[in-house]
């Protein structure tokens, strides 16, 4: 072989060697192109990476900080934080990324203490000489980074949490928002809707239940669990159901409960603001605790679009429900964010069979049958909302007795027979949610092109050293 390779003419072999180097540049170019992070990416890992250099020393200083709230009587702390900090958690209190800068914000936070110790004693009002019934809605969507830089000075913690300094409410009140694959949605909806909820002196927190690609979506569901989830992480006794894509018009339309479960998006603007049917209750609905549990919640199997909002408003009208009350129409106007209709999303075929069982099926359907059959892979203090991620086991619920006699139907055999496997996990201990998240961190790791381009360059290198010996 080497007696033939002397034979080939120097300029062949140079031939070759400049053919299999332009190859290579333009195969590393072809990578990098593919492969790039994308700005909302390079973005969220520095802002991550920011967040893990610094847990270590959050954690440490949490006690010290803890041990100055001492200082003060437990119900002005209760009152001022909420469940808003932890030792055990990365966002033990809001300060500066910087270490040098933690003590002013110790200072700074005590200051805020001392100074509204007084005020929380005061019941919070809304002053309406504030509000705007025709309110400018913005539909272009921001960039997370000018989302976050909008809000960093409004007293907005890590997972959505705010309060008023000034005043002691009454009312904490969790917004839940059923959520997959919308994010300029989610963008414009914070944008517009975290003004409004500060502007009526909300004591709120923020809450997007994600639903993992499998199966389709199950709004009711996601609710369900918004509802339990948030329940636990806070002292929440008014829930609004909102969907992401709705806006509010009218800052009169204020965002509490009442006396009965109020619907709350009546006019809107892609029906021309006209009602579309008597006793409608999806969109955005408010509910207290007590009417979540007197009907049990939303039915968990409406997968697919249409019936689980009509499911509710038949739960809550029956002879032993709480009622259904309505804002006035002109306060209950909302924008909807234009959107085509997803696939993940198709219509339920079976809903108007499954509307004639829910007054033999809302005992059994709800609340009552949602443990074992959902699972948060992940749960995320982000800066503007908690994030909770979320699969749902719609064989498990199909499964169950009370949809027995809709087994056979084709909608149920069609979701039945979904390549879909089922994540059981817990919050930030299970494997499945360290799997996935070590999944979502080779898609998004920037060293991927710098390693599969040294891998090109070795194989390509080997096949010019073969090449040129032949």
């Amino acid at each position: 072989m080497a007696a033939i390779a002397t034979q080939l003419p120097i300029r062949v072999r140079l031939k070759r060697m400049t053919g299999l180097l332009v190859g290579l540049l333009l195969l590393q170019a072809l990578i990098f192109y593919k492969f790039r992070p994308t700005e909302k990416q390079r973005y969220t890992r520095k802002r991550d990476l920011t967040l893990n250099n610094t847990d270590s020393r959050r954690e440490s200083e949490g006690i010290s900080f803890l041990s100055f709230l001492a200082q003060y009587p437990v119900k002005i702390i209760s009152s001022f934080y909420g469940n808003s900090f932890s030792v055990n958690t990365s966002y033990a209190y809001r300060m500066s990324d910087t270490p040098s800068k933690v003590n002013s914000s110790i200072l700074k936070i005590k200051d805020s203490v001392t100074r509204n110790a007084e005020g929380l004693n005061k019941t919070c009002s809304i002053q309406e000489t504030a509000l705007a019934r025709r309110r400018m809605v913005n539909l272009n969507p921001p960039s997370w980074r000018e989302l976050e830089n909008k809000f960093k000075d409004t007293g907005l913690l890590p997972g959505g949490l705010w309060r008023p300094k000034n005043c002691n409410p009454n009312v904490h009140v969790a917004i839940i928002i059923p959520f997959r694959g919308r994010d300029s949605q989610l963008r414009v909806f914070l944008n517009n809707m975290i003004p409004l909820f500060q502007k009526q002196n909300l004591d709120y927190g923020i809450f997007v239940v994600d639903q993992r690609e499998g199966p389709p979506f199950n709004r009711a569901m996601l609710m369900n669990i918004g509802f339990m989830e948030s329940s636990k992480l806070g002292n929440y006794n008014c829930f609004i159901f909102h969907d992401v894509d709705l806006i509010a018009e009218n800052e009169f339309n204020i965002y509490r409960c009442a006396e009965k479960p109020r619907h709350m998006s009546v006019l809107i603007d892609k029906y021309n603001y006209k009602v579309l049917y008597k006793d409608i209750f999806g969109g955005v609905t408010a509910l207290t605790r007590e009417h979540m549990q007197k009907v049990n919640g939303f039915s968990n199997v409406y997968f697919g679009w249409g019936g689980e909002d009509d499911d509710m408003s038949k739960r809550i009208r029956d002879k032993n429900g709480p009622g259904l009350s309505s804002v006035p129409g002109e306060i209950g106007r909302y924008k909807m964010i234009k959107h085509q209709h997803e696939k993940s999303n198709p219509i339920n075929s079976l809903r108007w069979d499954l509307l004639k069982s829910t007054l033999n099926m809302w005992k059994s359907d709800g609340l009552s049958s949602l443990e074992g059959r959902y699972s948060i892979l992940k749960l995320e203090r982000r800066p503007l909302y908690t994030w909770m991620y979320t699969d749902v086991d719609e064989k498990a619920i199909l499964w169950d007795d009370a949809m027995a006699k809709y087994r056979k139907n084709s909608w149920v055999q069609y979701l039945l027979t979904l390549n879909h496997t089922f994540i059981t996990a817990s919050p930030s201990i299970s494997d499945g949610a360290r799997t996935i998240h070590s999944i979502d961190l080779f898609v998004k790791s920037p060293c991927i092109p710098k390693c599969l381009s040294f891998i090109s360059l070795c194989v390509i290198s080997i096949c010019a050293i073969i090449l040129t010996n032949l």
